[in-house]
């Protein structure tokens, strides 16, 4: 849930906004005195709406609406696992299911402060809050029943990918340039799915836990609490349960300066795995730069099918940063991966 401005601003008639209706029968809390659509997606129906309320203390929600499907993982997170931990988290206000498929999913707004990747000090945050994550997680059983967060997920992501990308090289829109960019990712599929056994014996008798799946500075909300400073992870969608890879790559790059701090996250984690040391700390990151970049393909590769030349821009740029995300993660794993 990333603030921005609000595609509209209600602020009349509310008590017969949906959101609005769906909070109220959820909480039973007073009405808010406006909602901001943020966010408006015609696949599934989803939207994301920001509820402002008139008492100075009482923070702004988020109304997440979905399907079930779309929505169950992090309800689920919310519900059942995140009370359970011993770390911080937005506050979850409920849900309401108005029996229609679709589900409201209400989350406090924790505020629009991001973790700076090149902040020695914040970096050092979010490795400790991770730590604590995995550290805790690997403990908790419920966390044990979410989707798959390891190489299955992410050989799925690789070949969804791969797939949506064949079926895009016909937009008319898409000139030489793209089309040869687009060529070396499907090259760089083909060869990396050659080598997922190599990925897949790499990943065995590597500790399982709860993972975030998104673990970037653009989710990594920092919120001023009695405690001081604290970390608030956003968008848990992609949490799952399996090696800790994806949430160990750098913080949304490769850049040697926006990596975890190894000594803040081992001095937590080693409570939990005596045996975790830096080696199984880098082979797991180079194991979750891999496994980001399947997963950023999949999700960019929907955008090709728009013919708008912006759009189109972006993805293929995005693409170049992904393919070069892979050969620095297959060169600094040579020995282990072929």
């Amino acid at each position: 849930m990333n603030l921005k401005t609000p595609i509209a601003r209600i602020s009349t008639g509310l008590a017969e906004h949906a959101a609005v209706r769906a909070w109220c029968e959820a909480t039973g809390g007073a009405p808010p005195v406006a909602v901001d659509l943020l966010r408006k997606l015609s696949l599934h129906n989803a939207a994301v709406h920001r509820l402002t309320f008139a008492g100075a203390h009482e923070p702004a929600v988020f109304a997440k609406h979905a399907p079930h499907s779309v929505l169950r993982v992090e309800r689920t997170v919310y519900e059942e696992v995140l009370p359970h931990l011993p770390v911080t988290a937005p506050r979850y206000r409920g849900c309401f299911e108005p029996g229609d498929g679709l589900l409201w999913l209400f989350i406090e707004d924790v505020g629009n402060v991001c973790l700076s990747p090149v902040d020695p000090d914040h970096r050092a945050l979010a490795s400790r809050w991770l730590g604590v994550l995995h550290g805790s997680g690997a403990a908790l059983p419920r966390a044990a029943g979410l989707l798959d967060g390891g190489p299955v997920r992410y050989l799925a992501h690789l070949r969804a990918g791969r797939e949506r990308i064949r079926a895009r090289l016909g937009n008319r829109a898409l000139v030489a340039n793209d089309r040869a960019i687009l060529g070396r990712v499907l090259e760089m599929h083909d060869a990396l799915e050659a080598r997922w056994p190599a990925v897949e014996r790499a990943c065995e008798g590597m500790p399982s836990t709860l993972v975030h799946g998104d673990f970037q500075p653009k989710n990594l909300r920092l919120h001023r609490s009695e405690q001081g400073m604290v970390l608030c992870p956003i968008d848990w969608e992609t949490a799952g349960w399996g090696v800790p890879a994806a949430d160990l790559m750098a913080l949304g790059s490769p850049r040697a300066e926006t990596r975890l701090d190894l000594q803040a996250y081992l001095a937590v984690v080693r409570e939990r795995w005596p045996a975790f040391d830096a080696g199984t700390f880098r082979k797991l990151s180079v194991l979750g730069q891999l496994f980001r970049a399947m997963a950023a393909v999949d999700w960019d590769s929907e955008g090709l099918r728009f013919e708008d030349a912006k759009t189109l821009m972006r993805r293929i740029g995005a693409m170049r940063h992904y393919l070069a995300w892979v050969a620095q993660a297959l060169e600094a794993g040579a020995e282990w991966l072929g």
